[in-house]
């Protein structure tokens, strides 16, 4: 079998285990949460109910703290890599606190890495410290 090939089975396999189909996060489409409007998808999130309802988030900040008012037993919890742009399980994947928006918008919110070079590099612009998904519900306040 082709290296390609490999690849592309081993994807379609993962994906398959994760139990969760995912639903295409657009542009526009309105966060389950705050309501506002999902302009940047790199740093989207998406949760899957036990009962495969998607919930969009236009932010892993939003997301966590949706998750905090709502906890959902048996959800599948995403979030947009940032360098790929592909949906990555939050529970592997490595954040990195980073002010985001503009004028009284800005604040503090998250990207999220599914390689751990990629959050490295990002932490070190950020003069901050790569955290897991755990660590940004703790921090998720309402």
């Amino acid at each position: 079998m082709k290296p390609r090939a490999i690849v592309i089975v081993a994807s379609l396999l993962l994906a398959a285990c994760s139990g969760a189909n995912t639903v295409p996060i657009q542009s526009g489409d309105k966060c389950t949460r705050c309501r506002r409007p999902i302009s940047d998808l790199r740093v989207a999130g998406e949760v899957v109910d036990a009962d495969g309802h998607a919930f969009k988030f236009r932010t892993a900040g939003c997301m966590a703290k949706w998750l905090k008012e709502h906890p959902l037993e048996g959800a599948h919890v995403f979030v947009v890599d940032y360098p790929t742009s592909r949906l990555v399980k939050a529970s592997g994947a490595i954040f990195v606190p980073t002010m985001m928006g503009e004028g009284p918008e800005r604040a503090l919110d998250y990207t999220a890495y599914a390689l751990n070079e990629g959050a490295k590099d990002a932490a070190a612009r950020e003069k901050t410290n790569p955290m897991k998904w755990d660590e940004v519900l703790a921090k998720a306040t309402l």
